[in-house]
C-alpha cells in the first residue's frame, strides 16, 4: 500500500495500542535523556538512565528499545 507523502517504512509500522500510548506518555513525562552523540556525552550513562526509567514502568523487556530510540 502506497501512501503519498509518507515513507514506506513508516507507513507499514503497526500503530501503538491505547495501553502502549499511555505507557509511552508516562515514559515521556519521566523526562528521559536525549542522546546527541556529543564527544563529552557518556553513552553508558544514557543507557543506564533510560534503563532505570523503563524498569520503573516495567517496560524494559517489552518496549525498551522502541521507547529509547524514539
Amino acid at each position: 500500500m502506497e501512501l503519498p507523502g509518507i515513507a514506506s517504512h513508516l507507513a507499514n509500522m503497526p500503530s501503538m495500542t491505547v495501553d502502549e500510548q499511555k505507557m509511552f506518555g508516562r515514559f515521556g513525562r519521566m523526562n528521559p535523556p536525549t542522546y546527541t552523540s556529543d564527544l563529552t556525552e557518556d553513552a553508558y550513562e544514557f543507557i543506564v538512565s533510560c534503563h532505570e526509567r523503563l524498569h520503573n514502568l516495567g517496560l524494559v523487556e517489552s518496549h525498551g528499545v522502541d521507547y529509547t530510540t524514539f
